[in-house]
This record gives C-alpha cells, structure tokens and sequence, in this order.
C-alpha cells in the first residue's frame, strides 16, 4: 500500500476529495464514492488511506522498465483478474527485455495454488529460475462454490461449521 500510496496522485485536499465524493455519489448513488476516491477506474481501495498519507512524493521512478541485463522475469497474469487487468501482464511482458508471461485462464486475483501448472511454474521459476515455455497456459483446477446455498442441519454447532470449511481448504491444497 505505502508504494501506491507514494506512487499515485491521490486528491489531498479534503474539500476536493469532499466534493469528489458528493458529485460521484449523486450520479451513481451505490458506486460513486468509491470510485470517486481513485484514479480512474482502477486500484480504489486503497484510496482512502492514500488521500490521508503523511509521507511526502519523494520522488518516483518513470522508467525504463525494460530490466535490461537481468535474469528471466516470470509475469503471471490472470485472464479475470479484477484488481490487476491481464492486458497489464502482457504489457509489462513485452516491455520487459526479458519478460516470459504465463497466462492463467481463470477468475479472481490469484492463481499460486489454485492449479499444478501455475503452481509448478511459479515454484520452478522461484527456486530454480526456471521459466515456462513460451505461450505456457495453465488453467483454473478450483471448483466454483455451489450455485445453491447450502444449510446446515438442525443441531450443528458452530465448532462443526468451521471444521467443515478446514477441511474443505486441506483438500485445495491436496490438490498435487
């Protein structure tokens, strides 16, 4: 959060930032104040704490980024990411002089853990410096949660409940 913080233009002023607020919400009553506190459409939660950030814009880095001379750069990008968008993996993996992407086909922000391929990769490329082959694909081996909302049965204590849900997340993990 401190990068963001420094590295984005945040409104500090609490009268804009107040009339920002007021504007976004009349013309979108559910999501205006949040989107009222980011930059344009992307990165809003932290804004908040961001707008109020005692430290100064010391300075801030504007390139290259290309890391020119450096050892492999594995970028994962997720296909339905919602916070860090896939085209901004392919992006920086182009920029990059030597950039591998490895495209995870699922939802969410995530994908260490959620297949043996993504996984695998990230491993190798950790411990080994390994990347994938080029154009390496890996897909989402998560099942979604049930459409149909499940009910405990009468007389189920809080203490089963939870059980339930830990050995639910024992069996992700056992997925290799």
């Amino acid at each position: 959060m401190v990068v963001e913080c420094v590295d984005k233009d945040y409104p500090r002023d609490p009268a804009l930032l107040k009339r920002k607020v007021t504007s976004f919400a009349k013309a979108a009553p559910l999501l205006g104040p949040a989107l009222a506190y980011g930059p344009p459409l992307y990165d809003h939660q932290h804004a908040t704490a961001c707008a109020q950030w005692p430290a100064e814009k010391v300075s801030r880095y504007d390139g290259s980024f290309r890391a020119k001379g450096s050892a492999p750069i594995l970028v994962l990008g997720t296909t339905g990411d919602p916070d860090t968008p896939y085209q901004d993996a392919v992006a920086l993996s182009r920029q990059l002089d030597n950039g591998r992407l490895l495209t995870f086909r699922a939802e969410g922000h995530t994908a260490f853990g959620r297949s043996v391929c993504a996984t695998d990769a990230v491993t190798n490329y950790l411990v080994d410096l390994k990347v994938p082959a080029h154009g390496t694909t890996c897909a989402d081996e998560t099942q979604p949660p049930s459409a149909t909302p499940k009910t405990a049965p009468p007389g189920t204590t809080l203490g089963e409940l939870r059980n339930g849900v830990s050995d639910r997340l024992e069996r992700l993990g056992d997925m290799r």
